[in-house]
């Protein structure tokens, strides 16, 4: 007695929604955070959004490349999205590293 595949179609569903969701807000987490180091917003943004749809792509090309070979695409995928979670979680002690970095060795002019 397993799990029909209406419903798991609708789990699956629900969860690709989510992960969209969380992506729209690390996007703008991120975008607040390099808007700070770049002082602009606008050119923040440019970069979040460079660096986000460059990551899409890649990941398009890598998975067009090995996906064939992989049996459990949805494991993968799994994979994936924790490996993004986690560079969410680690974010923000980077950049707080990052930023007293920069004060200490950069000139001030």
């Amino acid at each position: 007695m397993g799990v029909s595949p209406r419903r798991a179609g609708i789990a699956l569903l629900l969860l690709f929604t989510v992960s969209g969701f969380a992506a729209l807000i690390y996007q703008s987490v991120w975008t607040h955070y390099l808007g700070l180091t770049l002082g602009h917003a606008a050119y923040a943004q440019s970069l979040v959004l460079a660096i986000f749809m460059g990551g899409m792509a890649l990941g398009a090309w890598i998975a067009s490349r090995h996906s064939e070979r992989m049996r459990r695409l949805l494991l993968a995928y799994a994979a994936i999205e924790a490996l993004v979670g986690i560079a969410g979680l680690l974010f923000h002690p980077l950049f707080v590293h990052y930023m007293a970095f920069s004060a200490d060795s950069l000139p001030v002019a």
